[in-house]
């Protein structure tokens, strides 16, 4: 995993992508090499493929990882599926309310869907205070501030 990240870092993504097909076509049942396949289509964004990867894992037994959990939200997010979101980003909170990631996914899903906007507030702010603000914290503050979800 580290090292896929780093290939990502250094813009090397078709490196990484064959580094990812060679460790899937080698191990076809790991769920470690599947989840660096959801990795890599989230961050290729590549909403839909994220999606079916992180629900197959969540079926497969993952369903009490508060980190898969926290990218299938994500990803139900960006796939439009705001309230499928919302119960996902809640379940990784509720397994562990002291992750800032489940605090992020949760505030995020919320913000999505415009419910619950002080709820999301609070969420995004303890994301916020735990882990810095990032670029997806922004955008939910801002959905926030204009009245719900675009």
């Amino acid at each position: 995993a580290r090292r896929v990240q780093a290939m990502l870092i250094a813009g090397e993504m078709a490196e990484a992508e064959a580094l990812i097909s060679v460790f899937l076509k080698n191990n076809p049942t790991s769920a470690e090499a599947q989840r660096l396949a959801g990795w890599l289509a989230a961050y290729s964004a590549d909403w839909d493929r994220a999606l079916i990867i992180y629900q197959t894992l969540r079926r497969s037994g993952s369903g009490r990882d508060v980190q898969l959990l926290t990218h299938l939200a994500l990803s139900q997010i960006k796939a439009g599926d705001g309230p499928a979101a919302q119960d996902t980003a809640r379940a990784a909170y509720r397994l562990q309310r002291s992750n800032p990631a489940a605090a992020q996914a949760w505030g995020l899903a919320l913000a999505a869907t415009g419910e619950r906007p002080e709820t999301a507030r609070a969420l995004l702010a303890k994301a916020r205070a735990m882990m810095g603000d990032s670029p997806l914290l922004r955008e939910a503050r801002q959905k926030l501030a204009i009245g719900g979800p675009n």
